[in-house]
């Protein structure tokens, strides 16, 4: 007997990452499932798994940022199982840009209508069924960054995480009496693809003193698994050991949407990149961001390979060198490149 025999779940996000990890964990307890996501290709790999163990799921390919469809996600489902007993709004979206001044309209509204409209038009979609039966699970994966906005998270995905983590606050305060159990994540810096989406893309180094995403997979079976009388209202998670994060946050404050362009702007006394040093002759102790996309840096006599249209993060110091008559080094400047 496992713990969600005979329950309907609808998981978001379901292909990769965090949902992934759930719909395993609530197959493996015998929850039939809904899992849904943008992609159908990692969304069938996962119903594969599931149905090769003897569970129940479906797949639906559903772009969570348009409303309608997150909506007819949840209608679809009433009408093919008759009820939903579980949903765990997992999905999410972050933009490049993490300050607000260099965020574009376009990143800001795509994250809100994810995280925040995805999140409210499905669950209005089933609410009320839960309702009229007395009982319902819904759990939010929102972030840390509800909790402590800033650069790491970003302007937009801080504040819509912390829409939707008001959201399921809203919903306890008002449901609970009904029987509606409201459960918010809030999981700090998890290894998963969402990350491939920073300025600074997070290297093996610094993934490894991450959370892994069963990690936060096991704390949403925790909440749904609970006997039907116990709620978890919110559950904050963050990895044991710090890391330094000096370069993703020198890179976040500079990093622009792709409407706005990936260069940071030169700060004061510097016209504009590009620029050889003899035109700074005069211009002393210059110290500048320059985000980049290139194949390969030349460095002196050596060279650094780095992968394909990788974005890197350069701390450029250019610094005076004494000129003397004869001196091979007249005129140049020492460079030092500080890379990911």
């Amino acid at each position: 007997m496992g713990l969600l025999d005979d329950q309907i779940a609808i998981i978001t996000g379901a292909g990769t990452g965090i949902g992934r990890e759930a719909a395993l964990m609530f197959a493996n307890e015998g929850a039939s499932l809904v899992l849904a996501g943008r992609r159908i290709e990692p969304l069938n790999e996962v119903v594969q798994l599931i149905e090769s163990d003897g569970g129940t799921a479906v797949a639906r390919s559903t772009d969570l940022e348009d409303g309608d469809a997150a909506a007819a996600l949840g209608t679809w489902t009433l009408d093919e199982f008759g009820r939903v007993d579980i949903l765990v709004n997992n999905a999410g979206h972050s933009s490049h840009a993490r300050s607000i001044r260099y965020v574009s309209a376009e990143e800001w509204q795509s994250v809100f209508r994810v995280n925040v409209e995805g999140v409210y038009r499905l669950t209005q979609s089933v609410v009320n069924s839960m309702i009229e039966r007395g009982s319902g699970t819904i759990i939010t994966t929102s972030s840390y960054a509800a909790l402590t906005p800033g650069l790491l998270g970003g302007a937009s995905y801080s504040a819509a995480k912390a829409a939707s983590y008001n959201l399921m606050r809203g919903i306890s305060a008002e449901l609970k009496n009904k029987g509606i159990r409201a459960t918010t994540i809030l999981p700090a810096e998890v290894d998963t693809p969402i990350l491939n989406n920073r300025p600074l893309n997070p290297d093996a180094a610094a993934r490894s003193t991450m959370m892994m995403p069963e990690d936060v997979a096991q704390a949403i079976l925790l909440c749904a698994t609970l006997p039907g009388r116990t709620v978890i209202e919110e559950i904050v998670m963050s990895p044991t050991q710090p890391r330094d994060r000096t370069l993703d946050m020198e890179s976040a404050a500079n990093a622009r949407s792709p409407e706005l362009g990936t260069a940071a702007p030169a700060r004061e006394g510097v016209q504009g990149v590009g620029h050889t040093s003899n035109e700074f002759q005069s211009a002393g102790q210059l110290e500048w961001l320059l985000l980049v996309e290139i194949r390969k840096i030349i460095l002196h006599r050596g060279e650094i390979e780095v992968g394909p249209s990788r974005l890197i993060t350069f701390g450029l110091i250019w610094r005076d060198v004494p000129v003397t008559k004869g001196d091979e080094r007249a005129g140049r400047r020492n460079l030092e490149c500080h890379l990911d």
